[in-house]
């Protein structure tokens, strides 16, 4: 313990020492007593967490020993006591404060502190890292994309970094050269990220300028459909293809508009996942993959673009899989009496799932039949099968929203709602495609505000003759609120006037071990 006070009270001199002869102008001496600190560094604990704050404190001030004293704060770095590596994670940022040619590299450290397992250590390595980009965005996001794009950078560190940018790079004012590099550097990780990564990439290219144009929207929406291997095949009993496409559909969904259209994620449902839709579990590890899938395809349907038009074989494949889930009824199951065997099936049918499955496919076949109004108008003997297989359809909505409504959500309803409404198009003659609506399962849009109620122009009485003024009642006249309006003026009223109207470590690179692997100088 008295050898520890030593050491320290041996620093602090050093230090005092250092702040006079920069006073006097006797810099000289000064690089001799860096050096002491320096070799503090490799002493006890508490000697090597006060060199590292004198270190930090002192760099810029000795140019000839800032490699030196950078690497001997690394060495800290992989310390095994866990009170010196966060002292040290606190002080790095202080390093590029006055010397910005070093951000680079404390920021690829900082990136391989992120694989702690001490919470206050991570924290601190977040912190830190925030403070270099913030202080040096060029120079710290160049060393953080270097330390990103190593092979044998470990998953968590890459995972983590990707986390923290995702939530605060928008935070940092960046140049279009810089965001150009970000997307550049970036995009190569896509096609081996986790699904963790993936989504952290998505949404930290999302958040830059250059992506807020109908141009960058495109180029990311094609990236997200590369990862996707739209050219690939479908493997219904893959279940990490089904997760990884499912997490596709979801980033891509929020990027698409009447000018940006999902074209190709229409085209590869149509002809390589509807095909094989039954072969696609209906549960697997308590989800729902199928029927996941069919709601991502009725999102993706109103998005096909307007140069779309479906083929023969498409749209026959899409109704085929409609009537395959529709019964065909007999001449009697018209009757809507609960007693008839049509209602006993409708009854039978008219769950959440296997109506919303129905709402998928017919709203898919609404929406892509759209792009070809001729197909079901000009084959009167499929559409007059098809006709006849939605009244079990509709029967089974209404006693589905008949059972439901009393204590029924407003998704409930609007599920029933939502198949009447598309039934309704395609009974008339030749069918329609206007009814828009908004999904069951979607929330709704929020309403258009409330028109603000037109004030009134305020009426201006006539000003009284002084005469007629000297004449009126006390009590009717306008003691110090000047002519007009009166204290029952109408601007009292609010007519006018005043009153108006948001994997694990090691899976490709392995882990970097205390006692060797941060880069030096």
């Amino acid at each position: 313990m008295a050898a520890s006070e030593s050491s320290l009270e041996k620093l602090y001199d050093v230090m005092k020492n250092i702040e006079m002869n920069k006073k006097t102008g006797k810099n000289m001496e000064n690089a001799a007593l860096f050096k002491v600190i320096l070799q503090a560094a490799k002493g006890d604990s508490t000697s090597k967490r006060l060199a590292s704050q004198f270190i930090a404190r002192l760099f810029k001030d000795f140019p000839d020993e800032q490699k030196t004293a950078y690497n001997a704060l690394i060495d800290l770095v992989e310390d095994e006591d866990t009170l010196v590596r966060r002292q040290v994670i606190s002080d790095l940022p202080k390093l590029c404060k006055d010397v910005p040619i070093f951000a680079p590299k404390v920021a690829d450290v900082l990136v391989q502190v992120l694989q702690a397992d001490d919470s206050q250590e991570l924290a601190l390595a977040n912190q830190s890292l925030l403070h270099v980009i913030g202080a040096h965005p060029a120079e710290a996001l160049t060393g953080i994309l270097d330390q990103l794009t190593q092979p044998e950078t470990p998953d968590l560190c890459r995972e983590r970094a990707l986390r923290l940018l995702a939530g605060r790079v928008q935070q940092v004012p960046l140049s279009a050269k810089l965001e150009e590099l970000l997307v550049e550097r970036l995009q190569p990780l896509i096609d081996s990220a986790s699904d963790a990564e993936f989504i952290s990439l998505v949404q930290l290219l999302a958040s830059l300028s250059c992506m807020q144009t109908l141009t960058g929207r495109q180029r990311l929406l094609d990236i997200v459909g590369k990862k996707a291997a739209l050219a690939g095949p479908f493997q219904p009993a893959d279940a990490a293809l089904l997760a990884r496409l499912r997490e596709c559909i979801k980033q891509a969904l929020p990027l698409l508009s009447k000018n940006i259209n999902a074209k190709p994620f229409v085209i590869y449902f149509l002809d390589k996942v509807l095909p094989v839709i039954d072969k696609v579990p209906a549960e697997l590890a308590g989800e729902t993959p199928r029927l996941d899938l069919l709601k991502s395809f009725a999102e993706l349907s109103s998005h096909s673009g307007g140069n779309f038009a479906a083929t023969d074989a498409q749209l026959t494949g899409l109704l085929r899989r409609l009537t395959e889930r529709l019964a065909l009824p007999s001449d009697a199951d018209v009757d809507t009496d609960a007693d008839t065997p049509a209602a006993a099936v409708a009854a039978a049918a008219a769950d959440a799932a296997s109506l919303t499955h129905s709402e998928c496919l017919l709203y898919a076949l609404h929406q892509t039949a759209r792009t070809r109004p001729d197909f079901l108008a000009d084959r009167a003997e499929l559409l007059a099968d098809l006709r006849k297989r939605l009244q079990l359809l509709h029967l089974a909505a209404q006693s589905y929203q008949r059972s439901h409504k009393p204590a029924a959500g407003e998704a409930k309803c609007r599920l029933a709602d939502n198949i009447g409404a598309l039934m309704k198009d395609l009974f008339r003659n030749p069918p329609t495609y206007k009814a828009e609506l908004t999904l069951s399962w979607k929330p709704l849009p929020p309403p258009p505000p409330s028109p603000q109620p037109i004030a009134a122009p305020a009426v201006k009485s006539p000003t009284a003759a002084p005469d007629q003024q000297r004449k009126r009642p006390a009590s009717q006249q306008d003691w110090g609120r000047g002519g007009g309006g009166g204290q029952f003026g109408y601007g009292k009223r609010g007519f006018g006037g005043g009153g108006g109207a948001g994997r694990g470590s090691g899976g490709r690179g392995g882990g970097r071990g205390r006692g060797g692997g941060y880069r030096r100088w």
